[in-house]
């Protein structure tokens, strides 16, 4: 049966795909054609028991996937194959700004009437399309290599029609930007994003005389319609049900409302995601003020410098740093740029790598884990206090018992259900003896021969980086989407394919500029984007 209605599913996205290719006006025509499908479906999800949205879920999954694309004879299928060097590496690269850090500086530069730039950024598809649609907005960003530059103004939201691509981050700072005045405003975004539910962020809304409305019915995530008063209170207190990356948006939009925003919660989890607030408003908005449990911003305008750099990005730090933990010959690893050891999620960062049996060298302007070879010995890994870092996690404790046949490995429980699965699916891969109870996660020992040898498909970027570590210790090991890492670190693969010495600036050259009138959203559609600008560095 499951071949069976793989084989629909693949017939069906054929047929779609050819009719979008097809037709023009498609936008009014495929809207037509969803609601015929979606009566068909709704008619049959009547008559279900439980859950009815997941029928609604379901379809808009489908809606959006993508025609399969069978291979030419003699084309290779193995996926991209991860075949690592075995000598061990000697690399000292740029590291790029903070992945949050340089949305943040995107969303208040709109609020800056002075030109600026921020430098050493790595331009991912999340930073792409907020500046995207800021710009349709009225914002002025440019991006030229490594920096973006802001050549000042303001953005006038009302009426427009914004896409934020699959980033929840980037959707969020464009609702929050638009509380402070009176829009009304449509956000659209990809499949991950129609599957979000955003009816807490709606009920949030009430709070500031907004609202927002999924255009879909039955659905809670986008295309969604904002209606906004644009009289945010002068105080707001966070309820626990809102996700925690919210307050972070909150706080970027914060300056340009009329009263400013203090903002409390009750809630831990929101204190770390303060904190990395707080860092990035006491670079811009000096007069904001952070203690545990409160974040209170003035109206300001942001003190932009000329030129800004921002911390380098904790995750992809860490996963790069690990880099030489994993691999049975060691090696040096070192990145250039700010890294605060003593903030989270910095300090949780090194912490693991410590644990694992490094020792970072922490220098104001560098970070570098230097190890003479492989490491031995049993395995404590604790990251609760920043389960971003579970996947890199899971790559160190499996690299050592790939290297050491003795050795056992402890790890804090998958964060999510996503985590747990991936986990199962690498340790049955690596021949790996996996449990779980209620509090930790163990690997205990090899069972004997590894299990599928097929391209593995990584749930996330996060997942992606730590499968690239994990092949340090396993060559060979193949990755069927390596796209999902490069959406977050456009040139990894760059620097993993030239290791062991990479060129410094390997991961912040620009990748060639993209054709405006050919770019494809992923969906066998034609769209425009403009991701070059005409600044010259300076």
């Amino acid at each position: 049966m499951d071949h069976k209605l793989l084989d629909i599913l693949e017939e069906r996205a054929a047929i779609l795909a050819a009719m979008r290719a097809g037709k023009k006006g498609r936008a009014a025509m495929e809207q037509h054609l969803e609601q015929r499908l979606w009566q068909a479906w709704e008619e049959r999800a009547g008559r279900a028991t439980g859950d009815k949205s997941r029928w609604r879920t379901l379809f808009t999954l489908i809606q959006d996937l993508p025609a399969a694309r069978h291979p030419e004879p003699g084309e290779s299928t193995a996926g991209f194959q991860l075949f690592p060097k075995p000598v061990p590496c000697k690399a000292q690269v740029l590291a790029p700004a903070g992945v949050w850090e340089s949305q943040c500086w995107a969303a208040l530069a709109v609020q800056c009437s002075r030109h600026a730039q921020l430098r050493g950024v790595a331009f991912n598809a999340a930073l792409a399309f907020l500046v995207k649609a800021l710009n349709h907005a009225g914002a002025t960003i440019r991006w030229n290599n490594d920096i973006l530059a802001s050549e000042g103004g303001s953005i006038k939201l009302d009426g427009k029609a914004l896409f934020v691509g699959d980033d929840a981050l980037g959707c969020y700072f464009l609702l929050f930007l638009a509380l402070g005045q009176h829009i009304r405003l449509r956000v659209t975004g990809d499949t991950g994003l129609k599957l979000l539910d955003l009816s807490p962020v709606g009920r949030f809304l009430q709070a500031f005389q907004a609202r927002l409305t999924p255009v879909v019915p039955g659905s809670k995530g986008l295309p969604a319609r904002l209606e906004s008063a644009g009289l945010p209170p002068a105080a707001i207190q966070l309820p626990s049900d809102l996700p925690p990356e919210a307050l972070l948006a909150l706080a970027m939009a914060a300056p340009s409302y009329e009263e400013g925003l203090s903002i409390s919660w009750k809630d831990s989890k929101f204190e770390p995601v303060a904190a990395r607030a707080a860092a990035v408003l006491a670079s811009f908005v000096p007069d904001a003020v952070h203690v545990p449990g409160t974040l209170t911003i003035p109206r300001a305008e942001p003190t932009l410098p000329p030129v800004a750099h921002l911390p380098m990005d904790p995750l992809l730090a860490v996963s790069l740093l690990a880099l030489p933990l994993c691999h049975p010959a060691g090696g040096d690893m070192a990145l250039e740029g700010a890294f605060p050891a003593q903030r989270s999620p910095w300090k949780e960062g090194l912490a693991l790598l410590r644990a694992a049996g490094g020792e970072p060298e922490v220098d104001p302007d560098m970070v570098r884990v230097a190890v003479d070879g492989s490491r031995r010995g049993s395995l404590i890994l604790d990251t609760m206090a920043d389960p971003a870092c579970f996947p890199l996690s899971f790559a160190l404790a499996a690299a050592r018992m790939l290297q050491d046949a003795e050795a056992t490995a402890q790890l804090s429980l998958p964060a999510t259900d996503l985590d747990r699965q991936a986990c199962e699916e690498l340790a049955a891969r690596l021949g790996l003896r996996m449990e779980q109870d209620d509090a930790c996660l163990r690997l205990t020992g090899r069972m004997g021969e590894a299990g599928a040898t097929t391209p593995w498909l990584a749930p996330t970027a996060a997942w992606g980086l730590a499968y690239a570590c994990l092949s340090m210790a396993r060559p060979g090991l193949a990755l069927a989407n390596p796209g999902g890492v490069t959406e977050l670190l456009p040139r990894f693969w760059n620097l993993f394919n030239t290791l062991p010495q990479p060129p410094r600036d390997v991961l912040l050259v620009a990748p060639a500029p993209m054709d405006e009138e050919n770019a494809d959203d992923g969906r066998g559609r034609k769209r425009r984007i403009k991701l070059r600008g005409d600044i010259t560095p300076s």
